[in-house]
């Protein structure tokens, strides 16, 4: 019974708990991510059947560090130009235009 499976990138077959090592002279152009099938005791890809060595089960490798946190930054401080600055007590706009001796425009 023949099962598909995907061939990783250093030529290795995950097949149930254990992983093979294709040998090096069946090594062909394509094969790399390439779908073959699996028996009990060889592969075939294309044409040809490859021969599988079982292989050293892989070492567990780490996970990366979290990267680091950047500190906090103070918050930006924000203008102050309007600080003082309040629409109700100031002068109405018809006041600024009399005090100002603008003379307004005659209509046509």
């Amino acid at each position: 019974m023949w099962k598909s499976r995907r061939v990783n990138n250093d030529y290795t077959i995950p097949l149930d708990t254990n992983i093979y090592q294709i040998a090096r002279p069946d090594v062909r152009t394509g094969l790399r991510g390439a779908a073959v099938r699996v028996g009990s005791v060889a592969a075939g890809f294309r044409d040809r059947y490859l021969n599988l060595a079982p292989c050293a089960q892989r070492p567990k490798v780490p996970s990366a560090k979290p990267a680091k946190t950047k500190p906090q930054l103070k918050p930006v401080q924000r203008s102050e130009w309007n600080k003082n600055f309040d629409l109700n007590k100031a002068p109405k706009i018809w006041q600024t235009l009399e005090s100002s001796g603008a003379k307004p425009k005659e209509p046509l």
